[in-house]
């Protein structure tokens, strides 16, 4: 009773090359790969006991957080899972503890898209996340990550192309720049072309038409290879495109400014006020507001009567 029943992978990995330390996403290969049923049993059992349960059935691993501390009154605590060095989700919170289930929630959400509506019923301990996805995300569930179209419907969509999403990635894991992702096309025959593109030691080759399709083809089959646990182009989207999705969400504030002044009359006419835009200026008023006083820093600390705080005496200099 209660029991939740959802498909994942489950993957054998091993190291490309063993004289490098520690588990990398870049020097690991999948060698065998399938798909289980996992049951949850959600009773008694934390949303971090719920990933570590995940990934030892799925990667045979365990997720490592990283904590850290934010000049925020209100969540001063940030907490942030790693998988295979690969950063997920992330989550801040008045503390520490509550950060940490926070990002293990959101961690799941990102692996499983369909996870959030199965475990509705769960108590979420404060953990869940009040922004919706928005439709283009929600469509994108439902493409695999090396899908053709990809490219195309991203564009159609407004959001980062995988060639961009794989430098993020590179970035954000690695430190890795442009200048490290090196490229290679050979021609074939009937105008078709093999691309490669190597990083490090992973390499990648796609046939395709043009350089341009080539080389974002080859970006989907890369970062397939850097997340094998991740079969939709939407939980991707979710891993790396928070900065366009920022800017689309700005965008649309503005054009829902832009629709109440055409509602409202003649947006030109001398004296004209809409009541509907100044309830919204309002509101976004109060937004920055809130904002700006969660950010307000703890307190200053005073060292008592009698304490160097440098450790220097510089009352006075002997020369």
């Amino acid at each position: 009773e209660g029991a939740v029943m959802i498909t994942i992978p489950t993957l054998e990995l091993a190291k490309i090359d063993e004289t490098e330390e520690g588990e990398s996403a870049l020097n690991q290969t999948v060698v065998k790969k399938s798909k289980k049923q996992w049951v949850i049993n959600p009773a008694g059992k934390s949303w971090v006991c719920l990933l570590n349960e995940m990934l030892q059935q799925s990667l045979r691993c365990a997720a490592t957080f990283e904590y850290r501390e934010l000049d925020n009154a209100a969540n001063p605590y940030a907490a942030t899972v790693y998988v295979n060095k690969i950063e997920y989700g992330t989550g801040v919170a008045p503390s520490k503890k509550l950060a940490k289930t926070r990002a293990a929630r959101q961690t799941l959400e990102i692996m499983i898209p369909d996870f959030k509506e199965k475990m509705k019923d769960m108590p979420d301990e404060g953990t869940t996340d009040p922004s919706e996805d928005s439709p283009e995300l929600a469509f994108f569930n439902d493409i695999r990550v090396e899908d053709p179209r990809v490219a195309e419907l991203c564009l159609k969509a407004g959001l980062i192309g995988p060639y961009s999403v794989l430098l993020c990635c590179l970035q954000k894991n690695y430190g890795l720049l442009e200048t490290n992702v090196q490229h290679e096309m050979k021609p074939l025959r009937n105008q078709h072309h093999e691309y490669t593109m190597i990083v490090n030691n992973r390499t990648v080759s796609v046939v395709c038409k043009n350089k341009k399709d080539g080389k974002q083809l080859a970006a989907q089959k890369m970062l397939q290879l850097l997340h094998p646990n991740i079969n939709n182009w939407g939980s991707l989207l979710r891993l790396y495109g928070n900065s366009r999705n920022a800017f689309n969400k700005k965008k649309q504030k503005e054009h829902e400014v832009i629709a109440l002044q055409l509602k409202n009359g003649n947006p030109g006419a001398v004296g004209h006020h809409s009541k509907a835009i100044l309830e919204k200026l309002k509101k976004e008023m109060h937004n920055i507001s809130e904002q700006r006083r969660n950010v307000v820093p703890l307190g200053k600390f005073h060292a008592p009567p009698g304490i160097n705080t440098t450790g220097l005496q510089t009352d006075h200099i002997d020369i």
